[in-house]
């Protein structure tokens, strides 16, 4: 781990390279969630409930960082989200189009 990078970076970087094995994922998300518009799934929820293979790297990655009972705060994983896809929520797109 290079010392100049903090936990979350650190963290960042291995999640962003899990996502980047998955190139469909965002358009996945976008897909479905315009299929049932307002839908109440984040990205988050998104790939937990229907990728669950996705999901078990990411977990691996917060136990690496954060410990076997990792709590890691909405705001953090809604930032990794952002950084990387763009959004968190659906609507999130809609609103920078407004």
């Amino acid at each position: 781990m290079t010392k100049n990078n903090s936990v979350p970076d650190n963290a960042y970087n291995e999640l962003a390279a899990i996502w980047d094995k998955y190139p469909a994922l965002k358009a996945e998300y976008i897909k479905q969630s315009e299929d049932k518009y307002g839908c109440d799934e984040n990205m988050d929820d998104f790939i937990f409930n229907r990728h669950s293979e996705i999901w078990d790297e990411m977990e691996a990655v917060y136990i690496k960082y954060y410990g076997e009972k990792y709590d890691i705060s909405n705001d953090e994983t809604s930032d990794w989200y952002y950084k990387y896809f763009g959004f968190y929520w659906v609507q999130d797109i809609y609103d920078e189009l407004d």
